[in-house]
């Protein structure tokens, strides 16, 4: 089912925009994190490298991770998530609710790996040994929603060249 140009062009721009927001995000996350020379756990999947890492930490340290992963964590993976999903939206009027997989449990894992995280820095529970299925499964399901969103922008980009090109030979 294809949209009518006025749609497409509306959601063009949204996507755009969701690219922007995500990027602005992801960055505000690092630079936050570099604030308070913080390495993240975000990126660690062995429990004990994590348990290590938060064993280092000094107080304000702590808090800072918990604010980023309470705050700035979950708006990343919410904005990628519908970035990715409308990228699938978009570019894949057939396929929809098969390509959007990646990206929804991508979201998922990412808010739960997040949530372990906290209980973690907090002292609460000790949940980490999941960050081993966790945190390797939220990465492949990102590099798998980046994967599908760049074919449809490559295509959607490569038709648009390819329509120029029609419209200015004479």
């Amino acid at each position: 089912m294809e949209l009518p140009k006025i749609c497409s062009n509306i959601v063009d721009l949204l996507l755009a925009g969701l690219l922007i927001f995500t990027v602005f995000w992801f960055v505000k996350i690092w630079l936050t994190a570099g604030e308070f020379e913080l390495s993240l756990l975000d990126f660690i999947w062995n429990p004990s490298e994590a348990r290590e890492l938060i064993a280092h930490l000094d107080p304000t340290q702590r808090q800072a991770h918990i604010w980023i992963t309470e705050n700035l964590d979950v708006i990343l993976p919410l904005s990628y998530g519908v970035l990715f999903a409308g990228s699938v939206w978009r570019f894949y009027p057939l396929n929809r609710a098969y390509f959007a997989v990646p990206a929804l449990l991508a979201v998922g894992a990412d808010l739960i790996e997040g949530r372990i995280q906290i209980l973690a820095l907090k002292g609460t529970t000790d949940l980490l040994n999941l960050k081993q299925f966790i945190t390797p499964f939220k990465f492949g399901m990102v590099l798998l929603a980046i994967i599908i969103a760049s074919c449809g922008f490559t295509t959607y980009f490569n038709t648009l060249r390819k329509n120029r090109r029609k419209t200015m030979t004479p």
